[in-house]
């Protein structure tokens, strides 16, 4: 019975040291799945080829951190380092690959006369959730990380207000999963989409594309930079839970799969800075709520049904209205409630394009 019971404490400390890894590779394009695309594990022997739905799964990958690499005949190879696999979970890595012309022999060209002029290098840059973790300036702030970027400031160290080659505050331009949001943050001004405190759940981002000029037609008229951010979807093997506390609050984040072709993502947090700064006696005391949840839902294989919904609720009290130096000032309260909830419809209708429909409010 000993040796029996040593055996299967052996075997279940090796299983809790493996993960897996698994993840969905598209055209960039036609946003069509791929098949036949090879994934590798860099540094080890694993690897595998998407399916039919484009979708890939490596199961039993030593627990660390990874260099991926997705490639395949006809397209643009692509490398994501510092790919993290826990144990006993399921790490979710999805890849966009760009069509590339096939390179045959050289061929010399002589100018004569008149040259084209190259087209300007668009000001963007994609960032995935590996970078955001390691980031060492944003402390997990999005937008805060997008300061660091090139052309790039922000307006004051309280707020993380994104300022773009000179341009105004209100310029910017917010976008999740095809939803314009006008209010990110916590304590928002008007005219203005940065606060002190945002309100998107890190965990639950996919990868965020920012342009800081020269951006598509597609979303509309602002004038500085567009945010652009991709969330991904809930896990579609178990439910999940987590608990988190850090500098912006504390709170909980929970997902999981919804009947058969769904998934879920519900995320809840609260400041914790009121039962210190009180006991302090410091007599502004900040409290705010966060909320944010996805439903994604598939109709089909080549049909989806996004629901996304963000919201927060704000308010500061001025504490201590016998101090005499706050006369004039003991009755400010200031309240605050900002929310966005949307659905959009994804429809694969050809091989060579698709089409999306957003609602959101």
């Amino acid at each position: 019975m000993k040796q029996a019971g040593f055996i299967f404490f052996v075997s279940s400390f090796l299983y809790a040291t493996t993960g897996h890894l698994n993840g969905l590779v598209r055209d960039a394009s036609t946003h069509q799945p791929l098949i036949g695309v090879n994934v590798i594990i860099g540094g080890t022997e694993l690897g595998t080829a998407s399916d039919m739905g484009g979708c890939f799964r490596i199961e039993k990958v030593p627990v660390g951190s990874y260099n991926i690499r997705v490639s395949m005949i006809g397209y643009e190879a692509v490398s994501r380092a510092n790919v993290h696999i826990v144990p006993q979970r399921t790490t979710t890595t999805n890849f966009d690959l760009h069509s590339a012309v096939l390179e045959g022999e050289g061929i010399t060209v002589t100018a004569k006369y008149f040259e084209q002029t190259r087209d300007a290098i668009t000001s963007s840059r994609t960032i995935d959730i590996e970078e955001i973790r390691s980031d060492p300036v944003g402390a997990y702030d999005i937008m805060a990380m997008m300061q660091a970027l090139p052309s790039v400031v922000s307006g004051s160290d309280q707020y993380n207000e994104i300022i773009v080659r000179g341009g105004a505050p209100g310029e910017n331009l917010f976008v999740m999963d095809y939803l314009e949001i006008p209010h990110p943050n916590h304590y928002p001004e008007h005219g203005k989409g940065g606060g002190p405190i945002t309100m998107v759940d890190t965990e639950f981002i996919e990868r965020i594309d920012f342009y800081a000029g020269a951006f598509p037609a597609r979303y509309g008229d602002k004038l500085s930079s567009v945010m652009d951010v991709t969330l991904r979807s809930g896990n579609r093997e178990r439910h999940l839970g987590e608990i988190s506390m850090n500098m912006a609050g504390f709170g909980a984040n929970m997902e999981g799969p919804l009947a058969e072709n769904g998934s879920y993502l519900f995320s809840l947090k609260r400041s914790f800075l009121d039962f210190i700064i009180i006991s302090t006696g410091t007599q502004a005391v900040p409290q705010y709520w966060s909320s944010q949840g996805k439903i994604t839902y598939d109709l089909s294989p080549t049909k989806k049904l996004m629901f996304n919904y963000i919201g927060g609720i704000d308010a500061i009290n001025i504490e201590g209205e016998d101090n005499p130096s706050l006369r004039g000032a003991e009755n400010v309260e200031f309240d605050s409630q900002q929310a966005t909830v949307g659905m959009t419809y994804k429809n694969l209708f050809s091989k060579k394009g698709f089409s999306i429909l957003s609602l959101s409010k």
